[in-house]
């Protein structure tokens, strides 16, 4: 059975960045992880509650960043996290390339029509020792929804830094 996953893979590695596919209309998000990255854990809860408030109107999207991670580990992370969220390989790096993502656990929010209006973490939560002082990621969405200036358009977060091939 071909799958969204299975094509965009197969787009992945014959060196196009695939289109991700969007229902008409939805904002995307796409975090950026590696399976050997813990910081992904300190927004568990406040990401997992954004899929469930703005599931329906957002199409949310892991991409994993290390072509060395095995599948297996991939699916264990996001069952340890609790979310449901669709995940994607980028095995060539061609989504990391067109977003440039600082660390793992980096984020874009993407209009439908595929413009980027927010880039980087997910929370200010590394920063200030788990409290959640600023909540970039869910003030741009509510900003895009609400159809106001996005306040904050890059958020800089803390994360495993994440290796470009050369």
């Amino acid at each position: 059975m071909i799958n969204t996953v299975t094509i965009m893979l197969v787009m992945l590695m014959a060196g196009v960045a695939p289109s991700l596919p969007t229902p008409q209309g939805k904002p995307k998000v796409l975090i950026f992880l590696a399976t050997g990255c813990p910081c992904v854990f300190s927004h568990r809860e406040t990401f997992g509650s954004m899929l469930k408030k703005y599931g329906s109107k957002v199409d949310f999207s892991i991409v994993f960043i290390d072509k060395n991670d095995d599948k297996e580990e991939m699916v264990g992370m996001i069952e340890s996290l609790g979310w449901d969220i669709k995940y994607i390989i980028d095995e060539d790096q061609k989504l990391l390339n067109q977003y440039h993502p600082k660390v793992s656990t980096d984020c874009v929010l993407l209009t439908p029509a595929g413009k980027v209006v927010y880039k980087g973490a997910v929370d200010d939560s590394p920063l200030n020792y788990g409290q959640i002082k600023e909540f970039y990621l869910k003030n741009a969405i509510e900003d895009f929804f609400e159809g106001r200036p996005i306040r904050v358009r890059l958020g800089e977060g803390i994360g495993c830094i994440i290796n470009y091939k050369k």
